[in-house]
């Protein structure tokens, strides 16, 4: 699965929206991993989030699905 269907996952549940910081701890707890087999940190989540803006909204460092899934 790839990391935007996991953040999508994780916002899903949090119509309020999330940080940054609070996606990439919770990917983590729930032993998300990226691509290099290694714990995903919040730069990723921002990135992802960030580069499709199709799927997030961003406000800040506030983060929410643009569509329910």
């Amino acid at each position: 699965m790839k990391l935007e269907d996991e953040i999508q996952k994780i916002l899903s549940e949090k119509p309020e929206g999330m940080s940054v910081h609070d996606i990439a701890r919770q990917l983590m707890e729930n032993g998300v991993l990226n691509s290099n087999d290694s714990k995903v940190c919040y730069f990723q989540v921002h990135a992802r989030t960030f580069n499709n803006s199709e799927l997030f909204k961003r406000d800040g460092n506030l983060v929410k699905l643009k569509k329910k899934i």
